[in-house]
């Protein structure tokens, strides 16, 4: 049985197409010889490969007239230079020629498109704890992509090229209420794509039975408020102020021992007063108005 051996040039092309599947890139093959490219026109995708093969002669393939930002190419192809690569990375019309001979109407052309850009994000939403910690969104695409995030309590991977994942930070909501960060993902030529990371409310520690005991007033405040705590229940260990991020900061007594709190100098807004005994924790939500 006689086995029949292809030509190499007859296997890169087999293997070029081969491998050629959705954004994979290709290598086309242009026969050069007495006097001819062949083939003489070639349509292309950015990210595929030119590559010229000598089949006799003395020549030379040279870029003519090519799109701005695409490097220029001038090379021999003889027997002792039988072959050249060029990767096509600018899409648009590339023209070039023989110089020994053009004249001889031995010209080529390669029309090069871009690739279409493609992206999807998933999941659309995210549940997590109201405790630290990290999770992550799903890219698939074949562009460079970045993403950004809303809110200052909620950080995410600025930027990616193809398909990766998007790795979220979050930091801890003490707040007894849920709070949630749009995340916005840009490939250039495409809508945005945004997905939600949603961080459900603290509910460490708080007793809703104990609650309603508590009095905060006047509650909408302007400079000052007090609390008046059940009967019979000792001053708490730990009042602290919370606005809708969560970030906590110290309230100011107006006097030694006093239960009246200043808040004078703080915009005006929706906050919560936490109230932290040895025996539990107690949230009570305050409106400051100015």
């Amino acid at each position: 049985m006689k086995t029949k051996i292809l030509p190499l040039n007859m296997i890169l092309l087999i293997m070029g197409l081969t491998f050629h599947n959705g954004t994979y890139a290709v290598k086309h093959l242009v026969h050069v010889g007495n006097f001819y490219f062949n083939p003489s026109a070639v349509t292309v995708s950015v990210g595929d490969t030119i590559r010229w093969q000598w089949d006799n002669g003395i020549h030379t393939t040279t870029s003519g007239t090519i799109p701005a930002g695409a490097d220029a190419w001038d090379k021999n192809i003889t027997s002792g230079n039988p072959d050249f690569e060029y990767p096509v990375t600018i899409p648009g019309s590339y023209s070039y020629v023989c110089t020994l001979h053009a004249t001889m109407g031995m010209t080529g052309t390669i029309s090069a498109t871009g690739i279409t850009p493609t992206l999807t994000v998933s999941p659309p939403s995210l549940t997590v704890s109201p405790e630290s910690g990290t999770s992550q969104f799903s890219v698939v695409s074949n562009a460079s992509w970045t993403a950004a995030s809303n809110a200052g309590w909620c950080t995410v991977t600025p930027s990616g090229n193809g398909n990766g994942n998007i790795i979220v930070g979050y930091s801890n909501n003490s707040t007894p209420q849920s709070r949630t960060a749009e995340i916005s993902v840009t490939v250039a030529g495409l809508p945005v794509q945004t997905v939600t990371l949603i961080q459900e409310a603290s509910t460490v520690g708080i007793s809703e039975g104990d609650a309603p005991s508590y009095l905060i007033f006047p509650n909408p405040a302007k400079s000052s408020f007090m609390i008046r705590y059940p009967e019979g229940r000792q001053t708490p260990g730990e009042i602290s102020l919370l606005d809708g991020t969560g970030q906590i900061g110290a309230l100011k007594l107006n006097a030694a021992g006093s239960n009246t709190f200043n808040i004078g100098e703080l915009p005006a807004g929706i906050y919560f007063v936490r109230i932290k005994t040895d025996a539990h924790t107690i949230v009570k939500r305050l409106m400051i108005i100015r």
